[in-house]
C-alpha cells in the first residue's frame, strides 16, 4: 500500500481469494479510515479471484461511495478479466491497463492511438 495524498494504491499479487481476504480486508478498512478521494487496486499481477475476492472488491467500492471516493481496478490477465467481466464488476468500477496518472497541476499530455 502506498498514499500519495488522498490517493491509496494497493497492489496485490498471487490469488485473491478466501486466505487473501482475511489477511488484508482489515488493514485496507483500516487505511481507508483517512480521507480517501481515490482507491486504485492494482490486480495486475493476480493470477486468481474467487467470490470472495470479488465480494472485497464491491466492499471497498461500497466503502468509498459512503465518503464519495472513488475506485479504479487496474488488471491485464486475460483469465481475471473475464471473471470481473462475468460478475459485472466493469459496470460498477472502472478497469484500466494501466495505473492512472495524476499530474498534480501540470497540463497532461493527450493519449495517442
Amino acid at each position: 500500500m502506498r498514499r500519495d495524498g488522498d490517493r491509496l494504491t494497493v497492489e496485490l499479487h498471487g490469488e485473491l481469494d478466501v486466505a487473501m481476504v482475511l489477511d488484508i480486508e482489515d488493514p485496507l478498512l483500516q487505511e481507508l479510515r483517512l480521507p480517501t478521494s481515490e482507491l486504485v487496486l492494482d490486480i495486475r499481477l493476480l493470477t486468481f479471484v474467487d467470490c470472495s475476492g470479488i465480494a472485497l472488491i464491491e466492499r471497498l467500492r461500497r466503502r468509498l461511495e459512503l465518503t464519495d471516493g472513488s475506485m479504479v481496478l487496474v488488471c491485464t490477465d486475460p483469465f481475471v478479466l473475464r471473471i470481473l467481466s462475468y460478475l459485472g464488476v466493469p459496470e460498477t468500477i472502472p478497469v484500466l491497463e494501466a495505473p492512472p496518472h495524476h499530474s498534480h497541476g501540470a497540463p497532461s499530455a493527450p493519449e495517442s492511438g
